[in-house]
């Protein structure tokens, strides 16, 4: 069980730029960990600001240099014509060139293992049949078909569309792992694939995850750490704040996220949602826009109450960030959450869009400090006994030799 393993690593993400997805967070975490225990990880992504990455001991980095095009703040209807048929054109080229890169490498390297994210299909022309002796591991973080049922940005007919070339990519795989059970359980049931084994195993944490000393907060303070669409619960949020208001009107509201365009004919998303908001209620919401783990956290550790309203998040890296400051954290349970606060005990739960059992909480919370320091603590144990580097990383190198093993 010693032997150390080549993992090829196929990601859409490698985040240099500290806005990068939940994937590419997941991507740099995994490859850095696995090179720390020796491993040897060739990793493949698209080019960003990521291309001035050097080499690293044990990650060879292979980065394929064909940008996303840019999306227009609010667009014409010929200009989303256009931005489509680019759009198409260049994930095209940019799949083959996945599949190019993925058959080089493994036409010159040992390599023992490949695990892909599910990221639209990333890998739908890579020659799996060729290489068959090789585990090939889809990771499911979330289909983007799935997670068009809670965003929407497109029509049920596009969805749908989408659904078959990822329900292909993934029908490819020798096996399946995902971070939570919620998430197992639903992408089991909308992507077909009852007949699939998928084995649940955590995300590592991040590396600025650390056990926070519980400082003295303040008591009307809550914030929202996360993106700002629909999938996250933001709707539910702004109606949720207007009834907080009522019963505690010195309470505080911070938004910490990044903004996005053309939401619901707004040119901000941030708009839209201030749209929202009676009047009398804009004046206790503060919206930072997106800000760095080091220019949050300020505002993270004086929030009495943290929440987390997805319409559905398989395993939010958000969750360990707020468990690890002790945070009162009142959570959707939609998702990964559940398990990560140990079923509601290391938190409060509600279900979406229910805004009125959201609002309950949030108030109940500020109202109690002992229930808030009892929860704060409990997260942060779950957090120590749970969700450590060495516990994850040990389950899935040994995930990594059962597949080798099973082939």
């Amino acid at each position: 069980m010693s032997k150390k393993l080549n993992i090829l690593l196929i990601s859409p993400d490698y985040p240099n730029d500290p806005k990068g997805t939940g994937i590419g967070t997941y991507s740099q975490l995994m490859a850095n960990n696995l090179a720390e225990l020796g491993h040897h990880v060739h990793l493949v992504s698209r080019a960003g600001q990521n291309r001035l990455i050097k080499e690293q001991k044990n990650i060879s980095f292979h980065f394929i240099d064909i940008a996303r095009p840019d999306v227009p703040v609010n667009p014409n209807f010929f200009r989303l014509v256009f931005l489509a048929l680019k759009s198409i054109r260049a994930e095209f080229k940019y799949r083959k060139e996945i599949a190019k890169t993925m058959h080089k490498i493994l036409d010159n390297n040992k390599i023992d293992i490949i695990e892909s994210a599910d990221a639209f299909a990333e890998i739908l022309f890579f020659k799996q049949k060729n290489y068959t002796h090789i585990p090939l591991i889809i990771r499911l973080h979330t289909p983007l078909s799935v997670g068009e049922l809670f965003d929407k940005n497109v029509s049920e007919i596009v969805r749908r569309l989408i659904r078959i070339p990822e329900r292909k990519q993934i029908l490819k795989a020798s096996h399946l792992s995902v971070p939570s059970r919620a998430g197992q359980i639903l992408f089991r049931k909308e992507m077909a694939l009852e007949h699939k084994a998928i084995r649940v195993i955590a995300n590592p944490p991040p590396k600025n995850l650390s056990l926070k000393k519980r400082l003295k907060t303040n008591d009307f303070e809550v914030i929202y750490i996360g993106r700002i669409t629909r999938t996250k619960g933001m709707p539910v949020l702004m109606k949720a704040i207007p009834i907080v208001l009522k019963q505690i009107p010195n309470a505080k509201f911070t938004l910490i996220g990044g903004d996005a365009g053309n939401p619901e004919g707004f040119k901000e998303k941030l708009a839209w949602l201030k749209a929202m908001l009676p009047e009398n209620a804009r004046k206790s919401v503060d919206f930072k826009g997106y800000l760095a783990f080091d220019e949050f956290s300020s505002y993270l550790e004086n929030a009495a109450v943290a929440i987390i309203p997805s319409l559905f998040d398989n395993f939010p890296y958000t969750c360990l960030e707020l468990m690890s400051f002790g945070k009162a954290i009142v959570s959707s349970d939609q998702g990964g959450m559940v398990e990560m606060l140990d079923n509601g005990k290391a938190g409060r739960l509600f279900t979406p869009p229910n805004h009125s059992e959201l609002a309950e909480n949030i108030i109940e919370l500020l109202k109690n400090p002992e229930l808030r320091q009892k929860l704060g603590e409990l997260a942060q144990k779950r957090m120590l006994s749970e969700y450590t580097k060495e516990k994850i990383m040990q389950e899935t190198v040994e995930y990594y030799k059962q597949c080798i093993n099973e082939l």
